[in-house]
C-alpha cells in the first residue's frame, strides 16, 4: 500500500464514522462536507490519473486541495471554529440567491416558462428557523447564525470566499498558526500557477510536446509527469486534512504505507 492509499483509506475510514457533537453541530457539518471533498476528489484523482487522458486529474486533485484548504481554516483555531462554520452556511444561502435570480433572468432572457431553479425560502427564512431550533437545543447557539448572515448582507461580502480571504492569504493564514504544515502551505501555493495551466483552456505549449505525422495530423504525447502530479496534491490535501482533524479533536486511524 502506498502512502497515498494508506491516507486515503485513514480518511476514507474518518468520514464512515464522522458523527456531529451536539456542542460543535455548524463546525461538525461543514468539516465533515470538507472531508467528504478531500476523500472523493483524492479518489478521483487517482483513478484520473491512470486514465487515458490523465491531464484530466489536476482538476480533480485542485478540488481536494481546497477542500483541505477551506478544512484546515475552519479547524485552525477550534474555538472559532462554530463562528466560522456559521459564516460558511450564511455565504452559501446568499450565494444560492443570487444563483436563483441569475437563473431568472437566463429564464426570461430564454424563453423559458418554467423557473428551472427556485428555491422554497429565503436566506432569512431558513437562517431564523435553524437559529431557533438551535436555541432550543443549545440556547445562544441561534446567535451565531444570526450575526453570521448579518455579515454575508454585507454588500458584496458574499462574492468573496467565506473567509474573506483570498486562497493564498488563506494558506497563509493556517501556516502561521500551525507552523508544522508550514511546507503543505509551500507546496499548495507553488502549484496553484501550474494547476491554472493544466485546468483552463489553453494551448499549453510548454507543457505538452506536439508534432505534426506525416499526414499533418497533429500528435499530442500524453507526459508521465501528468499521472504523477496531480497524485502529489491530493496526497498534500489528504496529510492537511488529517492535521485540520486532530485539532479539533478528531481522532483519524493511520495505516502504514508498505
Amino acid at each position: 500500500m502506498t502512502e497515498f492509499e494508506a491516507k486515503l483509506r485513514s480518511l476514507a475510514h474518518t468520514l464512515g464514522r464522522y458523527r456531529a457533537r451536539t456542542r460543535y453541530p455548524f463546525a461538525d457539518l461543514f468539516a465533515h462536507a470538507y472531508l467528504r471533498d478531500v476523500v472523493e476528489f483524492s479518489r478521483a484523482t487517482a483513478r484520473l490519473a491512470k486514465s487515458a487522458a490523465p491531464r484530466t486529474a489536476y482538476a480533480a486533485a485542485r478540488v481536494a486541495f481546497e477542500a483541505a484548504q477551506d478544512l484546515a481554516y475552519l479547524c485552525s483555531v477550534p474555538q472559532e471554529s462554530e463562528a466560522r462554520a456559521a459564516l460558511a452556511y450564511a455565504i452559501e444561502l446568499v450565494e444560492l440567491e443570487d444563483l436563483q435570480q441569475r437563473f431568472l433572468r437566463a429564464d426570461v432572457a430564454a424563453g423559458y416558462k418554467k423557473q428551472r431553479l427556485r428555491l422554497a425560502k429565503t436566506p432569512e427564512d431558513v437562517i431564523t428557523a435553524d437559529a431557533a431550533d438551535y436555541d432550543r437545543r443549545i440556547p445562544g447557539k441561534g446567535d451565531f447564525l444570526k450575526a453570521a448572515l448579518a455579515e454575508a448582507r454585507k454588500p458584496r461580502r458574499a462574492r468573496k470566499h467565506w473567509s474573506g480571504l483570498s486562497r493564498k492569504e488563506v494558506g497563509r493564514q493556517v501556516a502561521e498558526e500551525h507552523p508544522d504544515i508550514r511546507i503543505i502551505y509551500e507546496v499548495g501555493d507553488n502549484f496553484y500557477g501550474y494547476l491554472s495551466v493544466n485546468t483552463h483552456p489553453r494551448l499549453r505549449w510548454a507543457f505538452e510536446p506536439r508534432s505534426l505525422a506525416g499526414n499533418n495530423a497533429i500528435v499530442v504525447a500524453t507526459r508521465e509527469v501528468d499521472r504523477a502530479l496531480p497524485l502529489d496534491l491530493a496526497l498534500a490535501a489528504m496529510t492537511l486534512a488529517v492535521a485540520a482533524l486532530t485539532w479539533i479533536g478528531r481522532r483519524v486511524p493511520r495505516y502504514d504505507a508498505a
